[in-house]
Parts: C-alpha cells; sequence; structure tokens
C-alpha cells in the first residue's frame, strides 16, 4: 500500500493489514503479523515497505481515492487500520461513485469526476500536508492534484495505480486500456457506462 521513492505499489491487499514502526521505515504486514515476521527475520517479507522521511510525523492525514466503478467504501480495512494506528483518514467518493450525488450522466470530462478531491485539496488549511492514496484508474486523480497542490502534499501512494508521466500521457493510457478491454455488453447498467465514460 505504501511506496518507496514514488514508484508504482504492491498489489491491492483484501485481508486484514498491521502497521508497524521500526527505525526509520513503515512496514505493513498480513494479520496476524508474528513478531519474528515484524523484524522479517524469517525472511517473510512485509506486503510493503517505506522509508519515512526523517521529518515524517507519527500521526498523518491519508486521503484515500477510490479507483473507477468503486466508491469509498471500498478502503473500509485500510481506512480502519490507519486510524487503528492513530492517524486521520479521509476517503473520498468521486463524482457519480458512492454515495456522491452526482449522477452519471452529469460527468462531461474526467475533471468533473475527480472534482470532490479537487475541492477538497482546496478546502485544506494552508499549513496542511496530506499523504494521497490513489488505487488503479484513481492514479490520474492524484496525479493531477500533486500539480495543483504541491504544497499541500507530503507523498503520493500509487496502489496498484496508473501513473502518468512525461512518457506516458493519459492518452496513451486510455489506448493501452481501449485496447485490453473486452467488447462493452450490449445492456449496460450504470457501472458500465460509468467505466466507459471514464476511459474514452
Amino acid at each position: 500500500m505504501l511506496f518507496n521513492s514514488l514508484s508504482p505499489s504492491v498489489k491491492p491487499i483484501l485481508y486484514p493489514l498491521e502497521i508497524c514502526n521500526r527505525q526509520d521505515r513503515l512496514f505493513l504486514f498480513p494479520k496476524p503479523a508474528t513478531p519474528s515476521q515484524k523484524l522479517l527475520s524469517t525472511g517473510v517479507s512485509p506486503i510493503a515497505c517505506a522509508k519515512l522521511p526523517s521529518n515524517f510525523k507519527t500521526q498523518r492525514h491519508f486521503v484515500l481515492v477510490h479507483g473507477a466503478c468503486h466508491g469509498a467504501w471500498c478502503w473500509y480495512k485500510v481506512s480502519a487500520q490507519l486510524k487503528s494506528a492513530g492517524h486521520n483518514v479521509t476517503a473520498l467518493d468521486m463524482a457519480a461513485s458512492g454515495v456522491h450525488p452526482k449522477q452519471v450522466h452529469e460527468l462531461h470530462s474526467f475533471e468533473d469526476y475527480f472534482e470532490p478531491l479537487m475541492e477538497f485539496m482546496e478546502s485544506l488549511p494552508p499549513e496542511e500536508r496530506v499523504v494521497l492514496v490513489g488505487h488503479s484508474m484513481s492514479g490520474i486523480c492524484i496525479s493531477v492534484a500533486m500539480e495543483r497542490f504541491p504544497e499541500k502534499i507530503s507523498a503520493a501512494v500509487f496502489a496498484a495505480a496508473v501513473m502518468p508521466g512525461p512518457d506516458l500521457s493519459f492518452k496513451a493510457i486510455a489506448e493501452k486500456v481501449l485496447f485490453a478491454l473486452p467488447p462493452p455488453p450490449l445492456q449496460r447498467n450504470s457501472k458500465s457506462i460509468l467505466c466507459s465514460c471514464l476511459i474514452v
């Protein structure tokens, strides 16, 4: 779930986690984590490890952004683990996702989709810095937030997420995703329409 040097992260974790601070590193282990796992003496690797900067505060504010066709609900296990470790957590619903009131037919661009994240970032006090966590397609959302609000972000976590950059544009990502998808079904439900809307 965490990264080292802004590189893509590990696969999504679908089981309980334990977060352990050891000196200057933060580890994530599957529960129950034994003392030997925490110390890595048995050769069992943690699920993820991140080197913490020297000015890393013990309590952080994590902003969790779901991928396409999901909602803030998908973060419930990660959110509970982070809160139990003493962190502040905000899990956002992007537009037309989860319990967000905007409907899918009201989305005209990808910017409409990630508008809730931009509004949240604008609302943060100037001195607050958050850790953005994006899963899957929300890598694009948090990348835009990183460009627009660099002073409000202490770190970004790309959890099995798309990571656009100078050599990988949104257009190139969309083309790769479109070629990887099966043909759309004849009868679409609201989720498949949303996924198609975000990719095109």
